[in-house]
């Protein structure tokens, strides 16, 4: 199919040199009914082409219709089905929805053209269906046309608005000081013609700022110039030396393209990924375009910008680029998201425009009356000074004429105010005073209390306006006063720690527990910390309600659709069909000790020292908890006993409950030493027992094997089952059916915190916008994701539907992607004293590194100032690494520098951790060569110590027992181990390295008896056939390989003579018994004789 380029607007758009007419977007209550609905408008528009032009080729239409027929069926996993007879089973799996396609085209037709799109990896990639079939992407030149003009108009209407907020603010600016500055317009040469978009203020939404148009057009060239280089290189290098291009920032895009399309004669078609029916030439000038835009810096439209991004896609995936096609295809998803997101707020800023207006008519008119208010009392305090000011110089020029002393008009005031009021005052002989004296003594208090006459007429003016001024005050004083006992019981609620809903706290009394805390707490570095990020926390709580604000005011209808569909689409994907379980010992720790000392039973004490790990449920009636510090929880409790540490008791009664755990499900996930996930689906069904009669049968036989008691949860999925496990605790057992409408019900009413993965940032966020149980979230669904990103959104989502997963593996088989230690020790600030502790944390990390058999090509080092302040920096080795002195000397200059940016840095932790993990196991000649990897018994039990994971890091950390050390600690949920300070001290400075650093450790399952060791053989790399365990014989056998010739020969030898027993081609296997492994890797020469050299177990294996 071919295309052409043509401008629209001020921007590059590709569209169809005939193009059929378009079908539009269909948004339904299902996807499937979308596709149907599309499919039959494409088969309108075939039949009316075919009737037109009755010589058109079939095929291409044949197979636009069978993607758009087959697209909702062949997701997911089944886009990678190769095989025609698994085709063919799907295919007729789904013959109802496919009914019309298999009329028309015939069963095996269909299943022919399905195939070839499934090999041709359509259906695995968006990317792929777009540059197979454009036409299905792309609207027509006059849908393009229609919207332009639209976003044109709409854009000069919000010019007009912008300039109309612009000139009122120009005219206030002399005498309005509050108002603010104009908004200034970038371009004003182009404020005549407002239809250009150069000139179109970037407020408006269907545009991109002119910035970041430049930054997205840069990156697109970058990205297609690395791929041209990477493309030359391959396949034309002579042209690179030629031109003197030896780097991708020495090409230049367009001269690129050109030396492409001169020597596209020469080059393979091969080199050219899905090219199609478009021509090279055209893909390499919509490249030019984009170039041209870059480099002129061009003002373009959002649409422009995307459709020159989507041309830079094309041309990477012609040239065979998929990373940098991905990237440009991520580039061009973030501008449609953006461009509907603009599309949503267009109101919002138009209505925001209008009551910006009426804002700046509403503040004149204010300071119009204030100004007039302002310049009245001025006159009237002016004329009250004059007379003031006249009085006092007459009473003055009197006094000097007169000559009378002070004294007799002080006593001459006194006598008046004795005297009768109906007689005439005496005078101090005795004789009446002369009236005009009497009226002159009567002025002078009357002239001096005139100001105060007037203050006090304006204090009754104030008081009839508001009879009662004394309240504001106090109002003030108590909103303050109130805002400072929010601020500080969201900071107590924090005190209380990670810990809060494990089970025994129902009955605390959590305000006096947390009032304890905070006092005991306040004034500490710690305290002072947890402060900051409350406060820091309450900031951000703020803007989220700020936003919710505004987004109430957007019309979100459209999103609510959206979280609509998707709440669809994954109720859609609910599996009700398994039986998942979590079982938790109860209070293991302390459990394991009343076994030694059953006089503790009835007595509240806790294992731990300086912070607790745990304590049993007497003492957690008293608000003790783990994670605690040891003196508060003395506060709490007085008689409170504490209990040291004894790791080797708990690994082997750990042990002992796993042994019972594997007769149940073999394959049970370890999530700390003291919970697991168990998936008993498949034992109910053997054994012909309920989900409830195998779990109480199973904590039956823990119990009567280890005399310690399990709680646990049994669900639909692993979410579900541990919020049950904590339902009756301790010793019970909490079953939720596995029943749509009983999940919903279950989940309506839970509180958010219950839920792992909830913590207490994020419940104190989701209160604040009014999310207090799970329930509440659909409420909110049109808020979530503008609120809290998409992840969140995804994960709250789930929650409200209870949905988890159900795939229940072994802890050993997860992918490590970090391996670290740390410790905590008393404040630290010496420099030698740094340096040997670095030292000691470098050798701790290499046992670990050992232990797992992995080296990292990153390298993290992790500081705690004494102010609980956290810094972490990493460092990209040269090599991969694991000896702890690479380890040392490279996180050494990491540790200098910190100490230069942080004057007298004091330290409490330190702790290293490498990353980007290569194995150091012995190679594998298969993994070598892209085989699949062989895994055997004895595979899974070396990597004892690597396949420790903490629980918080496992699944679900915030409920699990917290140990006495851990080795990863989150900033945002507070140090609560480290509570208080230096109190508390590393408290492994006098152990063994079994209780270093692991307190709540993940080992893998209890192994069955296997059968006897088999003897070992290695794969041929070439071949794939086992070779036995020789060096010379296997080097002999890899050159024979690597010899076509030789291999000829051996072919013929082989088909003219029985085959004789070599080494190098063994005899067929024979069928392989449910014992037989084959252990990984090339053990010594002396493991097997060399006479012993045919395999009876040889069989081919395949790349793949």
């Amino acid at each position: 199919m071919q295309f052409t380029s043509s401008t629209v607007g001020s921007h590059f758009a590709v569209v169809l040199r005939n193009p059929a007419r378009v079908l539009p977007t269909v948004s339904g209550p299902s996807r499937l009914d979308s596709y149907k609905k599309d499919y039959a408008i494409l088969q309108n528009d075939d039949t009316l082409q075919n009737s037109n032009n009755p010589s058109m080729a079939q095929q291409p239409v044949d197979k636009r219709r069978v993607y758009l027929a087959s697209r909702g069926v062949f997701t997911g996993d089944k886009a990678h089905i190769r095989k025609l007879k698994t085709v063919r089973k799907v295919v007729e799996q789904h013959k109802a929805s496919l009914r019309t396609l298999i009329h028309d085209l015939g069963e095996e037709k269909t299943i022919e053209a399905v195939r070839d799109l499934l090999e041709r990896r359509i259906f695995e990639s968006e990317l792929r269906a777009k540059t197979e079939f454009p036409e299905l992407f792309h609207s027509s030149p006059s849908q393009e046309i229609q919207r332009e003009a639209s976003e044109i108009d709409a854009a000069r209407s919000a010019a007009e608005a912008i300039n109309e907020i612009a000139s009122v603010e120009e005219a206030e600016a002399d005498t309005d000081g509050e108002v603010g500055d104009a908004t200034v317009v970038a371009d004003m040469a182009g404020a005549s013609n407002p239809t250009k978009p150069a000139i179109l203020p970037s407020l408006y939404p269907i545009f991109i700022p002119y910035k970041a148009q430049h930054l997205i057009l840069n990156e697109a060239q970058r990205l297609l110039e690395e791929s041209c280089f990477e493309f030359l290189q391959k396949w034309l290098p002579s042209t690179l030396e030629q031109k003197g291009w030896e780097c991708a920032s020495s090409i230049e895009l367009t001269k690129c393209t050109r030396v492409l399309a001169r020597s596209a004669a020469g080059i393979p078609k091969e080199a050219f990924i899905d090219l199609g029916d478009t021509p090279l030439e055209q893909i390499l000038f919509a490249a030019n375009q984009l170039r041209h835009s870059a480099v002129h810096r061009l003002p373009n439209t959002a649409r422009g910008v995307r459709d020159l991004c989507k041309s830079a896609v094309t041309l990477a995936t012609t040239l065979g680029d998929n990373i940098r096609a991905i990237k440009l295809e991520e580039i061009c998803h973030e501008l449609d998201d953006k461009m509907e997101t603009m599309k949503l707020n267009k109101n919002a800023l138009e209505i925001t425009a209008t009551a910006g207006l009426e804002e700046i008519k509403r503040q004149r008119e204010e300071l119009d009356r204030r100004e007039k208010e302002i310049v009245a009392q001025m006159v009237r305090e002016d004329q009250e000074n004059k007379v003031f000011m006249g009085v006092l110089l007459e009473e003055s020029v009197d006094r000097i004429l007169k000559e009378k002393p002070y004294a007799n008009e002080v006593a001459t005031e006194e006598r008046e105010e004795q005297a009768d009021e109906n007689g005439s005052p005496p005078d101090a002989k005795g004789e009446p005073v002369k009236e005009k004296e009497r009226e002159e003594a009567s002025q002078r208090p009357q002239a001096k209390l005139r100001v105060a006459e007037n203050l006090c007429v304006q204090s009754i003016a104030m008081t009839e306006e508001d009879p009662d001024p004394a309240p504001i005050e106090e109002d003030a004083y108590n909103e303050d006063t109130a805002d400072a006992k929010q601020e500080h019981d969201t900071l107590k609620y924090s005190l209380l720690g990670p810990s809060l809903t494990k089970a025994g706290q129902d009955s605390v009394d959590q305000t006096k527990v947390s009032e304890i805390i905070y006092n005991a707490s306040k004034g500490s570095k710690f305290f002072n910390r947890e402060e900051e990020k409350d406060k820091i926390l309450t900031q951000r709580i703020n803007q989220i309600l700020e936003k919710k604000r505004r987004l109430e005011k957007l019309d979100l209808s459209r999103e609510l659709r959206a979280v609509d569909q998707l709440i669809v689409q994954l109720d859609a994907s609910r599996d009700l069909t398994q039986h998942i379980v979590h079982v938790d010992c109860d209070a293991f720790y302390a459990a394991v000790e009343q076994l030694n000392r059953p006089e503790l039973k009835d007595v509240p004490f806790a294992v731990g020292g300086g912070v607790l790990t745990t304590c049993n449920y007497v003492a957690r009636k008293y608000g003790c908890r783990s994670g605690m510090a040891g003196f508060v929880a003395k506060k709490l409790c007085p008689e409170l006993l504490l209990i040291p540490l004894s790791f080797d008791k708990y690994r082997a009664k750990a042990q002992e409950v796993r042994e019972v755990l594997a007769d149940y499900d073999p394959r049970f996930e370890s999530a700390s030493i003291d919970e697991a996930y168990l998936n008993i689906t498949e034992y109910c069904r053997e054994h012909g027992l309920s989900p409830e009669d195998a779990v109480q049968q199973m904590r039956d036989e823990i119990h009567e094997k280890t005399k310690i008691t399990v709680s646990a949860g049994i669900a639909a999925n692993a979410k579900l089952a541990k919020i049950c496990s904590n339902m009756n605790k301790p010793n019970g057992q909490y079953i939720l059916p596995s029943d749509r409408q009983a999940i919903m019900a279950f989940m309506r009413d839970l509180p958010t915190r219950k839920v792992n993965g909830v913590g207490r940032v994020l419940e104190r966020e989701l209160q604040e916008i009014g999310v207090n149980t799970c329930g509440d979230i659909y409420t909110h669904r049109h808020l979530l994701r503008q609120l809290f990103g998409e992840k969140t959104f995804e994960f709250l989502i789930r929650c409200y539907l209870g949905l988890g997963r159900t795939d229940i593996q072994p802890a050993e088989e997860y992918e490590r992607k970090s391996v670290g230690t740390e410790s905590t020790f008393r404040d630290m600030s010496d420099p030698v004293q740094l340096r040997e502790k670095l030292r000691s944390t470098a050798e701790e990390l290499e046992k670990d590194m050992r232990r797992a058999e992995c080296k990292g090509r990153t390298l993290v080092l992790k500081v705690k100032l004494h102010t609980y302040e956290v810094f972490t920096r990493q460092v990209v080795t040269p090599r991969a690494i694991f000896l702890a002195d690479d380890l040392f000397n490279y996180s050494l200059p990491i540790l200098n520098k910190l100490q230069q940016e942080i004057p007298g840095m004091k330290l409490r932790l330190m702790g290293l951790r490498c990353t980007h993990l290569l194995s150091t196991k012995k190679p594998d000649t298969r993994a070598f060569f892209g085989l699949r990897s062989l895994r055997t018994e004895s595979s899974g039990e070396s990597t004892d110590s690597s396949s420790k994971r903490k629980a918080s890091q496992a699944l679900d950390g915030d409920e699990s027992e917290t140990g006495p050390m851990t080795t990863s600690t989150k900033d945002d949920t507070g140090d609560v181990k480290d509570a208080l300070g230096s109190q508390v001290c590393d408290s492994r400075s006098g152990e063994g390295d079994n209780r270093r650093s692991h307190g709540k450790e993940i080992v893998p399952n209890p192994k069955r008896s296997s059968p006897e060791k088999e003897d070992d053989w290695w794969d041929c790399p070439i071949c794939s056939r086992p070779q036995p365990t020789d060096e010379r014989l296997f080097n002999d056998h890899i050159d024979l390989c690597l010899s076509r010739q030789a291999i000829r020969d051996t072919v013929q030898r082989e088909s003219t003579q029985s085959p004789a027993p070599r080494p190098e081609t063994p005899e067929a296997k024979r069928p392989k018994t449910v014992g037989d492994r084959r252990k990984k890797g090339r053990p010594s020469s002396s493991a097997r004789p060399s006479g012993s050299a045919d395999d009876p177990r040889q069989k081919r294996l395949f790349f793949g």
